[in-house]
């Protein structure tokens, strides 16, 4: 039964990971970046939306309600849950200027660490809960960015139409550290 709820927890993540990297790459749920909007004398305006915000205060949220889940309400659970949500949340909004291009070690380095640090709080919350074979695989999901980006400049080069390279990437990585993670949050 726990690998059926694993496995559940995964694919629900997968889909919120995506939808969330979809959000932090074309700054909205948008195919092809935010709408365009014009005052009522036809001058462009800036399109101010929440999205943003939105994804810093709900991406990491399933993630802490999973913890909880399967560790119960206690206080020093409570704070767990709450960091693994905090933390998560605030990673994934740190942008990915240093991978446009991922033309040198600099910029997959960078690509590699703030990867890592979206999945850090779980993994070691799960460390210090003793799941010293799952923390690892969370860590390494999260730095998976790096492989994610070079996959979407790979299909689809530096300067290219819809869906861009960046757009591949950071979908593919919030959908697999996503996942990932959620599947050993329910297995811990």
């Amino acid at each position: 039964m726990t690998i059926l709820l694993a496995a559940l927890a995964a694919l629900l993540a997968l889909v919120w990971g995506a939808f969330w990297g979809l959000v932090r790459d074309q700054d909205g749920p948008y195919l092809n970046g935010k709408p365009k909007l014009y005052d009522a004398n036809g001058v462009e305006i800036d399109n101010p939306n929440k999205w943003r915000e939105a994804l810093a205060v709900l991406f990491g949220l399933p993630a802490g309600l999973l913890w909880l889940a399967g560790h119960g309400v206690d206080t020093p659970d409570i704070i767990v849950g709450a960091l693994i949500w905090a933390s998560m949340s605030a990673a994934f909004t740190k942008g990915h200027a240093k991978g446009l291009g991922m033309q040198d070690d600099g910029a997959r380095w960078a690509m590699t660490w703030t990867g890592a640090i979206v999945t850090l709080g779980p993994a070691l919350a799960l460390a210090w809960s003793g799941a010293f074979i799952l923390a690892p695989l969370v860590l390494l999901s999260g730095a998976a960015k790096v492989g994610t980006y070079t996959l979407g400049y790979r299909l689809r080069g530096v300067s290219s139409g819809y869906p861009h390279a960046t757009e591949i990437g950071a979908i593919l990585h919030g959908a697999i550290a996503y996942a990932v993670t959620a599947a050993a949050l329910v297995l811990a």
